[in-house]
């Protein structure tokens, strides 16, 4: 196993107290024997730089920190720079390279982790954030998935479809169930959506249940919440939001934890991309700009912790994990075995590193970023990183520790050490998946 060296470490985490590094001790007594319920929370861009436990100095997230304190932290988790292609990903557990069409659209062939729990008799619901039908400014010709053909038995969700173009904050519109509802400029949106999940996990306490609770907060516009009605900046109001969002995710482990299901139900919490490169945050006594929809480290360095379960308490995991990771990590906690005819995940289940197990996998992450929305040079590409070094396809090798920005690539004669670093991740990239789309206009025909 590849281990990320200290200085590098130091760089990607900073000086993080309150959590163990250690992954060892008490891993026999959480052996998963079992079927647990799964609870995955994903914030809307959210990177590792606005979460306290990661090492933010500018939000207090108490609630998340719990999260971490009482279960696993994974330290180096990516999603893909921005919100679609990671919802494709997560929900499918296989890399952009083979699925990915376009933006806010989802192949309605796909096959996706609420099939898979759905199959095998778990009660299933999707609550928040959709966008997956090709709605807003794409042509209302062009149809993708629907959270219904996703494998959800329930759903309240915004942006359902090409119809449903109504607020996710104050004065929200939602579907339920197929029925586009709204509500008053006096409601705000991210409290009905956590009721429903808190409804949910009380009516299912006894059954077995899945709940993909993919957060409305703290994407922009950045607005007040009802516990931060005076904030009148986008910097204060994102404060604000990055708070409720906190609030919002205790209460449901609370939840879990007055039903008194903690020791066979586990909750995912992450981030579905960046931070919003419109915010500087402090992080780690340093100034860091977000970088949603940039190919650099703070685009698609996410949060990643477990709780609940099997999970190990207050450890802190190093290995390089993705989103492809998810949906096999979500079959093993529920006990399901996937199907022969459902597609192979490019990832790998994360239940043994929760239990403390050694990693033995290389380690290494590939992304294939193929974002339709716009044609700049950062919209485009493909490249596989270890714990320092990155090659995109066409070429271009970084040092992520020397140089985080990607301002100064390595040019010229390379040393014996990056000679054979380049050449191990030219042949990882060789390796992946190559795509099959690229034209969005060639959707739904």
């Amino acid at each position: 196993m590849i281990k990320p060296n200290q200085i590098l470490k130091n760089w990607m985490m900073g000086a993080v107290v309150g959590l163990a590094v250690s992954v060892s001790g008490g891993a026999a007594d959480m052996a998963v024997d079992e079927s647990y319920n799964v609870i995955l929370i994903m914030a809307d861009d959210f990177g590792v730089d606005s979460v306290a436990t990661y090492g933010s100095n500018f939000t207090k997230t108490p609630n998340i920190s719990n999260l971490a304190g009482e279960g696993v932290r994974f330290d180096y988790a990516y999603s893909q720079p921005i919100c679609t292609p990671s919802r494709v990903k997560i929900m499918s557990g296989q890399s952009n390279a083979r699925n990915y069409s376009a933006f806010a659209y989802m192949d309605p062939s796909i096959k996706t982790f609420g099939h898979l729990m759905q199959g095998a008799g778990f009660k299933t619901t999707v609550l928040g954030k959709w966008q997956l039908f090709r709605g807003m400014k794409d042509p209302v010709s062009i149809k993708g998935m629907t959270a219904v053909k996703a494998g959800f038995d329930e759903h309240f969700i915004w942006q359902a479809s090409p119809e449903e173009r109504g607020n996710r904050y104050w004065g929200p519109m939602f579907t339920e169930n197929g029925i586009v509802k709204s509500w008053g400029e006096d409601v705000f949106g991210p409290d009905l959506v956590n009721e429903k999940a808190l409804e949910f996990i009380e009516e299912n306490r006894d059954e077995k249940f899945f709940l993909y609770y993919p957060m409305l907060m703290p994407h922009d516009p950045f607005v007040t919440t009802p516990d931060s009605p005076d904030a009148e900046t986008d910097y204060d109001k994102f404060v604000g939001m990055v708070a409720y969002t906190d609030k919002l995710v205790g209460k449901v482990r609370q939840k879990v934890l007055d039903l008194g299901i903690e020791k066979k139900t586990v909750i995912i919490f992450t981030g579905d991309n960046g931070t919003s490169k419109r915010i500087t945050t402090q992080f780690r006594g340093k100034p860091r700009q977000g970088a949603k929809g940039v190919s650099i480290d703070a685009g698609s360095h996410v949060p990643f912790i477990t709780w609940g379960g099997p999970s190990m308490k207050g450890a802190a995991v190093a290995s390089m994990i993705d989103f492809a990771d998810v949906l096999p990590t979500i079959a093993e906690l529920g006990g399901v075995e996937i199907p022969a005819d459902f597609p192979k995940p490019d990832g790998q289940s994360l239940v043994s590193l929760m239990t403390g197990d050694v990693d033995d996998r290389e380690q290494y992450a590939f992304i294939h970023f193929n974002h339709q929305r716009n044609s700049g040079s950062d919209a485009r590409g493909r490249y596989v990183f270890d714990e320092r070094y990155k090659l995109y396809e066409r070429g271009k090798f970084v040092d992520m520790m020397l140089d985080p920005l990607e301002e100064n690539p390595i040019n010229g004669e390379l040393s014996a050490a990056e000679k054979q670093v380049k050449a191990k991740l030219e042949k990882l990239l060789e390796a992946q998946p190559k795509s099959k789309h690229w034209k969005p206009v060639e959707l739904g025909k």
